[in-house]
């Protein structure tokens, strides 16, 4: 074994352009693969970091449940289950500096222990503590490294949370993120704590209810339980309580999953497993393709070595012997393409933890990393990629008859070798496919992009703002609402101001029921509206077209006539042929109709415009205390406009939060985050492919008419034309290419399919785009198979009969 690594090493020396170029190939295949290996790692296949035996840990689907049945679980599930039970809130956080809005859990006292986490800094609740009087709170590790700067006197420190104080006690052990995925919490606080925090409508809500489902429920199985004999034991003990409180149960709903399965998003969220399933397809594709040019080069070096083989096998060796020694060459090809590999997935990944995701969220959140299991992961890639590449060439170059390999005076390469056609086939049609996919993701976010939205998001800077976390009531709620616009109006450039309770695009949205005078419902059916509370100038500022009727003023507010905006989808649906100007709408209260205004997209990109109904925000009670989004129009950069709002703000109120300042812009690009960052890293890697592909087959034919220049010299001496010789290099070479094309059609038609949930305005089977790939990649390879075979018709006959 060392004898043949040792000539292998040497082997691989003599040819350093080649070694060079193939360990280059090779690293940045496997450096791409393991990278994304270690975010999928770090997102799907450890989704709990920090806590200890996650595959005990169970979590109950179906439903919430009220904070009483929680206590009844957690007390006679003991011996079977342990119980724990949690809900995000978002609070207000204040500690002396500007205030920050976060995400809070409200937790049982069993919450960490159930998790068998250990704090990282001070300690974690106790069972008194979720009792009514105790407001602790445990800080996450990324809140106390980015708030407080790591600082472990925390402990003991007072912070402000929805204007009420609460005592650091602990912190969560450091990349700790949650058991739900998309849903990280901040900070901790007990479940006692909640009347004391909740604003709003909530503050009205009872804890001890029977009635308000609202705690999401998980659990770890005690050795030798059963995901089903604890989802038994559970639903017994819910029935049981039920009836004894004179209520219905049915427990056909609920089930027990996998923790580690919710906090990974799995069954959850499918565009994300698809999009990771973009991401390792098209790197695995690259591979792919760089293991087949390899693979060619590897067949074209091996024929060149034909006659030596020859002579080692004359001389004794057995064919294993040599097909292990040329496989020694590969496999020490791939090990140094997994060193450049981890390097170039080191660079990689550091990228990719600034890559932005929604709710201002970032991939470094999951903190993906290189540890044993990538360099594990890396090295059986760089085995099966040097297997996979070297096996055929050693086979073949070591086959043949021994006598006639000696007596022949040219070391032929076989023209028309299968290995070579299969290789070559194998990355045009995984190449088309790459290319064809990428096309269809751009061709989308282009569409997206192009799409008439019915209003005008260029111009505009949002902020994020939440009044009743800071327990602002409604008459204060309704000062802030007209007073802050009215300062930022008076800025140079501002064109307009307004408010809005959900954002247009944002993933929210609110549907009602609703009675409307002139419309008579069908049996059964139960009418339903988009309904947004929106602040005067709302639809000047987004640029939506007034049909008919006015928008909302000043006079829109509490203590005036109720009044409505209808979309034209709602007149058309409820009021065709007439007018519903004038007419009543009954929401949450009879609203006098007094506008319709052009139809706008709200849910998302791809739905077309439905009913909608418009209120003024001033006519809310509630509306000041709920999350709210301000709109600013101005001429100004986005960045000179978010300072305007801030700067407005805190000379309102310093103590209240201000979150997501950014162009609205950017909201619907977020959108697009998948069909971007897919089109992005698909076209990256089709790119690659293309050019490795032409590569490969520019390099096989180079060597093929290297290897039958005494050939090309005999049919020209014999009377062949140069363009003949051309169209026959060509032609042999074009019939590999035109396998692959078919065959990448099919591949892309099917890998397509998986993209229709990304796709806007495009079809998953696009002749334009399947057609410009095949014509690119076409193209690319008859000009790669071209330029040898135009080298090869310059051959001078008398010279090539002589050269052997």
């Amino acid at each position: 074994m060392l004898q043949s690594v040792r000539h292998a090493f040497r082997a691989l020396r003599r040819a350093p352009g080649f070694s060079a170029a193939a360990i280059l190939i090779l690293g940045l295949g496997i450096g791409a693969n393991t990278a994304i290996f270690a975010l999928m790692d770090a997102v799907l296949f450890r989704p709990l970091p920090a806590v200890g035996h996650p595959e005990a840990l169970v979590t109950l689907r179906g439903d919430t449940v009220s904070y009483p049945l929680f206590r009844t679980l957690a007390a006679e599930a003991r011996g079977t289950l342990r119980v724990a039970a949690s809900q995000v809130r978002t609070m207000s956080l204040t500690t002396g500096g500007d205030p920050q809005i976060v995400g809070g859990a409200v937790s049982s006292s069993s919450y960490f222990d159930v998790l068998q986490a250990r704090p990282g800094v001070g300690r974690f609740f106790t069972a008194a503590e979720e009792e009514p009087g105790h407001d602790v709170v445990v800080l996450s590790h990324g809140l106390w490294t980015s708030r407080f700067g790591g600082d472990p006197s925390i402990i003991g420190r007072s912070v402000r949370l929805n204007g009420v104080p609460f005592t650091v006690i602990g912190v969560a052990p450091d990349g700790y993120r949650g058991v739900q995925f998309g849903v990280y919490p901040d900070l901790w606080v007990t479940i006692g704590a909640m009347p004391r925090l909740a604003t709003g409508g909530l503050a009205r809500m009872n804890i001890q209810s029977r009635n308000w489902g609202w705690l999401t429920v998980f659990a770890r199985l005690e050795p030798g339980v059963s995901r089903a004999g604890a989802l038994a034991t559970v639903s017994t003990i819910a029935r049981r309580d039920a009836a004894a409180h004179g209520e219905a149960f049915d427990a056909g709903t609920w089930s027990l999953v996998p923790t580690a399965a919710v906090a990974a998003g799995s069954g959850e969220n499918p565009p994300l497993s698809r999009f990771f399933g973009i991401l390792a397809a098209a790197v695995a594709a690259a591979l792919l393709i760089a293991s087949a040019n390899l693979a060619n080069l590897m067949l074209a070096r091996a024929a060149a070595r034909r006659r030596e083989v020859a002579i080692r096998r004359a001389l004794g060796a057995s064919r294993p012997r040599l097909v292990g020694q040329m496989l020694a060459e590969s496999l020490l090809l791939a090990l140094a393409g997994a060193a450049v590999g981890l390097l170039a997935a080191s660079w990689t990944l550091s990228a990719l933890t600034h890559v932005s995701l929604p709710q201002d969220l970032t991939l470094a959140l999951f903190r993906p990393e290189l540890g044993g299991r990538e360099a594990a992961f890396a090295l059986a890639v760089s085995i099966l990629t040097g297997l996979a590449f070297g096996l055929i060439p050693a086979i073949q170059a070591s086959g043949g008859a021994i006598d006639s390999i000696l007596r022949s005076t040219a070391s032929t390469l076989a023209p028309r070798s299968l290995a070579r056609g299969i290789f070559l086939g194998t990355q045009v049609a995984v190449c088309l496919a790459l290319l064809a996919c990428a096309g269809l993701l751009g061709r989308s976010v282009a569409n997206a992009l192009a799409i008439d939205l019915g209003f005008e998001p260029g111009r505009v800077t949002l902020a994020q703002i939440r009044l009743g976390l800071e327990r602002y009531d409604a008459a204060r709620g309704a000062a802030f609402l007209e007073e802050l616009p009215r300062r930022l109006t008076e800025k140079p450039g501002v064109r307009s101001v307004s408010w809005t309770g959900i954002l247009p695009l944002s993933g929210e949205e609110s549907i009602e029921t609703f009675e409307a005078e002139g419309y008579t419902p069908r049996q059964g059916e139960h009418p339903a509206v988009h309904v947004s509370g929106v602040g005067g100038g709302y639809f000047r500022t987004l640029q939506i077209p007034v049909a008919a009727g006015r928008e909302f003023g000043p006079d829109d507010r509490l203590g005036t006539q109720p009044v409505a905006v209808v979309n034209e989808a709602m007149a058309r649906r409820y009021w065709p042929g007439a007018s519903p100007i004038g007419r009543l709408l009954t929401i949450d209260t009879p609203r006098r109709i007094v506008g319709v205004v052009r139809d706008s997209r709200f849910a998302s990109l791809s739905s077309p415009a439905t009913p909608h109904a418009y209120a003024p925000i001033l006519q809310i009670p509630t509306g000041a205390l709920d999350q709210l989004t301000l709109l600013v129009r101005a001429d100004a950069d986005p960045a000179a406009a978010a300072g305007w709002i801030r700067t407005a703000i805190h000379e309102l109120d310093p103590a209240l939060p201000v979150t997501s300042l950014q162009p609205y812009g950017s909201v619907i690009a977020g959108r697009l985050l998948p069909q971007r960052a897919g089109a992005a890293i698909l076209g990256l890697f089709g790119g690659l492919s293309l050019l490795l592909a032409a590569f490969g087959i520019y390099a096989v034919v180079s060597y093929a008419v290297a290897q039958r220049t005494r050939e090309v010299g005999i049919r020209m001496a014999l009377g062949a034309a140069p363009s003949e010789v051309r169209n026959l290099v060509v032609r042999q070479s074009a019939a590999p290419i035109v396998a692959g094309l078919a065959v990448g059609l099919a591949l892309a038609a099917a890998a397509a399919r998986l993209l229709a949930g990304f796709l806007y305005g495009v079809p998953a089977i696009d002749p334009i785009t399947f057609g410009a790939a095949m014509l690119v990649l076409a193209a690319s390879g008859l000009l790669a198979a071209w330029v040898p075979a135009r080298r090869a018709a310059r051959v001078d006959p008398i010279a090539a009969i002589r050269t052997e």
